[in-house]
């Protein structure tokens, strides 16, 4: 059987260039959602904002890119279904986003706030998850596919 997940380090880069790339799109298009930013009335410069919170969130989360190459890596090695794989690496990527922002949350002081870019980040993280995962099973060829004039 031919194995359809992505080399550990090359997934791991790609759900973390993707998450830090759209984990402050999400976040502010969510807050434009819920009201607390006016899209059309902003006083701030929107992409110097998006590249502060991508440079952060880059330095920020080189230690769970660590780990996540670590845990696909282990991963890998087990040879889990491709099903498997899916739940292992969303899972994953939950609790490496979700604990850094709970451990933000209680030492600042700043509770709930804290956690609108947590949900940000984890939605652009799941969106690098379906890049590295996901995509495989669509661009591999069915098993026994030739073509059509290999007999000819």
């Amino acid at each position: 059987m031919q194995n359809n997940k992505p080399a550990p380090l090359h997934a791991a880069l790609k759900i973390w260039f993707v998450g830090i790339l759209s984990g402050p799109i999400f976040f502010y298009l969510g807050s434009a959602l819920y009201g607390l930013v006016d899209i059309f009335s902003m006083d701030f410069d929107a992409p110097f904002l998006w590249g502060i919170m991508v440079l952060y969130g880059a330095a920020l989360s080189l230690p769970s890119l660590a780990l996540l190459w670590l845990a696909l890596s282990v991963q890998y090695r087990r040879r889990q279904s491709e099903y498997g794989s899916w739940r292992t690496a969303l899972a994953i990527t939950f609790v490496l986003t979700a604990v850094p922002f709970v451990v933000i949350s209680i030492l600042t002081g700043l509770g709930i706030y804290v956690f609108g870019f947590a949900a940000a980040y984890l939605g652009g993280i799941w969106l690098g998850v379906y890049w590295a995962f996901g995509r495989t099973k669509f661009e591999q060829p069915l098993l026994g596919d030739e073509p059509l004039d290999a007999n000819i």
